[in-house]
């Protein structure tokens, strides 16, 4: 991984090379706020990733047992993530896999595409019943032998919000800066974190400090390089009181 400079460096690289590129935001959302919570997680959850060079079947589930093939919210969904690929080196490659929800019972198995996973970048429900907002519940996708998370879907939200993005080879993911809007009762400290995905080595990017209801923006101009994962996580700077809300979009080009 490396830093930039500056801002015009990232559109002066993209520029010069005549780089096909995908402009897109990371979000992330968190209305519940615990020590080392993730920036969309919620309580104490943190992504999790695999490395070694080894994929790691997962399951996904919901909190709402109407979240089901034939329930009034939820139905099915489709997740994207990162997978390495053991007949061409090991090189970690994009893919999109379908599955239908079965409530509150974990689904090991999708019903497109194939299981295993190193990273997930990406939940989004694409048939719902009557719910014609989506979930009815919390939706998971976690690691089959345990329960660690991967990437979630909050209630209602239709689509995961967590403020991280894995990098799959041969891409860069360039991200300029980010813009932070909070409701607080508490202060906290957003860290940034850049993880290589090969043997899970991380670095501490930046700590932004927030407090109270304000509007950040925030230069990053940095590069993560493939096979790295970018994620935040909050971390409360007093004790935990009354409601608090953080929302994170972080503005991303893909090389």
């Amino acid at each position: 991984m490396s830093l930039i400079n500056s801002a015009e460096s990232i559109y002066t690289q993209i520029s010069n090379k005549n780089l096909a590129h995908k402009n897109f935001v990371i979000r992330g959302i968190n209305d519940s706020i615990a020590t080392g919570s993730l920036t969309a997680g919620g309580g104490n959850n943190l992504i999790k990733f695999k490395t070694n060079q080894a994929n790691q079947d997962i399951d996904v589930v919901s909190t709402s047992t109407n979240d089901s093939s034939a329930g009034t919210g939820a139905r099915t969904l489709i997740i994207t993530g990162i997978y390495i690929d053991s007949a061409d080196s090991n090189r970690m490659k994009h893919k999109t896999t379908t599955w239908t929800l079965n409530g509150t019972t974990r689904v090991s198995s999708p019903t497109t595409g194939t299981n295993g996973f190193v990273a997930v970048n990406n939940m989004e429900v694409i048939t719902a019943g009557t719910h014609l907002v989506g979930n009815l519940g919390e939706i998971k996708a976690q690691f089959a032998t345990s329960s660690n998370l991967l990437n979630l879907i909050h209630t209602g939200a239709g689509q995961s919000q967590t403020a991280s993005y894995a990098v799959r080879k041969g891409k860069e993911l360039l991200v300029k800066e980010i813009n932070i809007t909070t409701m607080l009762h508490t202060a906290c400290v957003i860290s940034i974190y850049v993880a290589n995905l090969d043997d899970g080595t991380r670095v501490l990017i930046d700590k932004i400090p927030v407090n109270h209801d304000e509007s950040i923006n925030h230069q990053l101009n940095l590069l993560v390089v493939e096979h790295h994962i970018i994620y935040g996580i909050i971390t409360p700077l007093e004790t935990v009181i009354g409601t608090n809300h953080i929302s994170i979009n972080m503005s991303a080009i893909e090389t």
